[in-house]
């Protein structure tokens, strides 16, 4: 250290060093508060997204039966703002022992919210006085992309424009 304080230059580096390292981790900081503040916003953004999507009465719907996805049918609902664009899809699957209802919403063709509500029959629905419960569950997919079932999204999204003979995208 003493040699440093004697050469200048060596004195230098080392200062310029030290305000180098300073101003990064400042940056860095900022960079964390930003990102954190995208996150809220975009988690906000969620949520407004699908309380508007939800709310929108003017979206034209396409409902499409389908046998051929579950025991007992079912049908996927395509809701359409009027651009065309695919902004909401509800698809039911009846079984013997249960349904299972998913929602999926979407922004610019991508999956941003999802709700899937599985109700379990104690016998089968034909013999009378079956019991339901209900499980459900909800999730943020642009927060916890990896909590979402986007299988189901992709072959509900699928099916329902195969059927309509529309390419993905819309």
């Amino acid at each position: 250290m003493l040699i440093m304080m004697n050469n200048p230059l060596a004195s230098i580096i080392l200062w310029l060093t030290w305000i180098s390292c300073n101003s990064s981790e400042s940056g860095r900081s900022e960079q964390i508060y930003q990102d954190t503040t995208e996150f809220q916003n975009t988690t906000l953004n969620v949520d407004s997204l699908v309380r508007s999507i939800e709310s929108n009465r003017t979206y034209d719907s396409v409902v499409i039966e389908t046998y051929e996805m579950s025991s007992e049918g079912g049908e996927i609902t395509g809701f359409f703002d009027s651009g065309q664009h695919l902004k909401k899809i509800r698809a039911i699957h009846f079984g013997e022992m249960g349904k299972i209802q998913n929602v999926h919403y979407m922004h610019y063709d991508s999956l941003i919210f999802q709700k899937r509500v599985h109700f379990t029959y104690d016998r089968p629905f034909y013999e009378a006085g079956y019991k339901v419960t209900v499980d459900s569950f909800m999730c943020n997919c642009i927060t916890r992309p990896l909590d979402c079932d986007t299988s189901s999204f992709l072959i509900e999204k699928a099916f329902l424009l195969n059927k309509m003979n529309l390419k993905e995208g819309n």
